[in-house]
This record gives structure tokens, C-alpha cells and sequence, in this order.
């Protein structure tokens, strides 16, 4: 039978964590807030906005989003920065594309760089530390696996990779371009490329187990990296379309936010 790693009881466990903290906060004073800055819209861009949101105002966490343009990015973070009852700052991607994602990213402060992408942030990106509580959950004796990781992106592939080597694991990099054929060897199989499709029963293993943590917009609809075939196997673990990575993600975000309240 096909296991699905979900992320619904972890996220479960965090969303009452982040309750029980955030009333602590306010009784000692203190709103978390958080700012997220837009550049351009889109179906999907909002919807990963309006997630954001939505978890925000349930566990009691305060949401400043603004819609800004290009000239205004750099002005408007500054302000933010120096900002003292702003806690976390997000730069929603894809940015516009007049602007440089790299310079935009950095010009977060570290303390308020809760989406873990700033050179140098000391937070661990939310998708990257949605993986690892997955990995730690249903992945046994992990250390013991050939890991795999397909793409290498600042988002996800980079400092996934990183964290996976602190924890003494030392993982095969692919990118897309590359050929896949000799994933099939692979026990832990982790994709971030934004291709959809991308892997196919021909790249996976039996008993193999699957993290599909790719974005791409296909007909207003956000796809992963799998394709659907993958989902009619029943000797894999893989991530649902709904339910796994993303769910966490949120949740990985406002541990950030919460831990850069506490640690301010």
C-alpha cells in the first residue's frame, strides 16, 4: 500500500506550540508581527500570500503585507528593518522582474530574515526545515541512506543540502539538466527543480521514499516535480499533493518569526 508522508500531525503539533507562545508573548506585552512585501501578482503568489495570512490570524500572529513596486522594494525594507515592532521580515517570490533577487534578499536584516534566504541569515529556510521534521518523522536511521537531492536552487536545494551535511549526511546533487537515470539507486529522494513531471516511476526505487517540494505554476494550478504516475505505486513513501511539504512550510516560517521574537 502506498505510504504518503504527511505533514498533518506535525503541523498539528507546531500550530498548538505557536498558540501556547504567542499568548505568552502577548502577556508579557509583546505582538509578534510579521511583514510580508509583494512585488507582483499572480493566482498562485497570492494564494501563497493568503495562506500565510490565514495561519497568521489563527494562532494569533500580526500580518503587515504591502504591495509594492519595484522603485519603493528597497525604501520599503529599509523602513522595515529599523522598524522595532516588526519582528520578521518575507520578500514574497517571484519577484518583479526589474529587480535583482540576490541584492533584494540581502538587504534583509539577519535578526528579521525569517525566510532563512538573506547570505549569512542564521534561520533555517521554512521548505528546508519542513524536509527535515519530515525526515526525521518517517525516515528511519536516515544516515544510513543514499540521499539524493534534484536541484540546487537558493530556496530549497542549496540549504537543504547544507543541513543535511551538519547532520553528517552527505547527499548526491543533481540538477535538472542532468540525467536522471541513476536515481533509481537512490533510498531518499528529494526534488526542488519547479519542473513538472520532471521524475517518473523510472527514477524511483522500490521501498524508496520521495519529497516532492517543487513549485511551478501550470494553468493557474501549482504543480510538484512528480508525476502522477508515482501515485499509483504501492511500494513507496512519497509526499501527498496536498498535505505534505507545503503545509509544514507555513508552520517553518512562524517558528522563525516566534524564535526571532524570543531571541530579539
Amino acid at each position: 500500500m502506498l505510504q504518503f508522508i504527511s505533514g498533518k500531525e506535525i503541523a498539528d503539533t507546531k500550530e498548538q506550540d505557536h498558540l501556547a507562545r504567542v499568548q505568552n508573548l502577548k502577556k508579557q506585552g509583546i505582538m509578534p508581527k510579521l511583514a510580508i512585501l509583494q512585488t507582483i501578482s499572480s493566482s498562485v503568489i497570492d494564494t501563497y500570500v493568503r495562506v500565510k495570512k490565514t495561519y497568521a490570524e489563527k494562532v494569533g500572529i500580526q500580518v503587515q503585507h504591502y504591495n509594492v513596486s519595484p522603485e519603493e522594494v528597497e525604501q520599503c525594507i529599509n523602513s522595515l528593518n529599523s522598524d522595532d515592532s516588526v519582528h520578521g521580515i518575507i520578500i514574497q517570490l517571484p519577484l518583479h522582474e526589474e529587480l535583482d533577487q540576490k541584492k533584494i534578499l540581502d538587504l534583509v536584516g539577519k535578526k528579521k530574515d525569517v525566510d532563512g534566504l538573506a547570505s549569512g541569515s542564521g534561520f533555517v529556510p521554512p521548505t528546508v526545515q519542513s524536509i527535515l521534521w519530515l525526515m526525521e518523522k518517517y525516515v528511519p536511521d536516515v544516515k544510513t541512506k543514499k540521499v539524493a537531492l534534484v536541484g540546487k536552487g537558493r530556496l530549497v536545494g542549496a540549504p537543504l543540502e547544507k543541513q543535511l551535511l551538519k547532520q553528517g549526511i552527505t547527499p548526491r546533487v543533481f540538477i535538472k539538466e542532468d540525467s536522471l537515470e541513476t536515481l533509481c539507486y537512490y533510498d531518499v529522494i528529494v526534488s526542488a527543480t519547479g519542473v513538472p513531471n520532471l521524475l517518473n516511476n523510472s527514477h524511483i526505487q522500490p521501498q524508496a521514499y520521495v519529497f516532492d517540494a517543487g513549485t511551478a505554476e501550470e494553468n493557474g494550478a501549482i504543480r510538484g516535480d512528480v508525476s502522477d504516475e508515482l501515485y499509483t505505486r504501492d511500494d513507496i513513501a512519497i509526499t501527498p499533493t496536498k498535505g505534505g511539504v507545503g503545509i509544514l512550510t507555513v508552520r517553518a516560517l512562524f517558528e522563525n518569526v516566534l524564535r526571532a521574537v524570543e531571541e530579539c
